[in-house]
């Protein structure tokens, strides 16, 4: 465990600032959980919604042609499955772990000298 405060900022605290430190530090980490929970939950529904309609594209297709049908129906279903590859490319690439901007932060940054300075001016 890294510690990252000083035992002098430890003992100019008061419980005012702790609570404030540690509020942010509860707010980052709340709006992370549910932010990325959103996010999982709607990727993973409009990904099986794309990717269902591409196989279905796809064995329309294929059928069509081995019946050698090749006729606007067919260039329909090719045409749809290259619009519908952008966004199921786009959503693929939602599943991969990524840097998001969250509100609050973590306690580490407000345990320095300028944090504890009285004569900083306060909002």
């Amino acid at each position: 465990m890294e510690i990252f405060i000083s035992q002098e900022q430890l003992d100019d605290m008061d419980e005012s600032q702790l609570k404030f430190i540690f509020d942010q530090a509860e707010k980052q980490l709340k709006d992370s959980l549910s932010i990325g929970d959103t996010l999982v939950t709607r990727t993973t529904t409009s990904l099986t919604i794309v990717s269902g309609l591409l196989v279905g594209l796809v064995g329309y297709a294929i059928n069509r042609w081995e019946m050698s049908k090749i006729d606007p129906l067919f260039y329909s279903a090719v045409l749809s499955m290259l619009y519908l590859f952008v966004p199921a490319s786009m959503l693929c690439s939602l599943i991969i772990p990524a840097q998001y901007s969250i509100s609050g932060s973590p306690p580490k940054p407000f345990f320095n000298d300028t944090f504890f300075n009285e004569t900083v001016k306060r909002n």
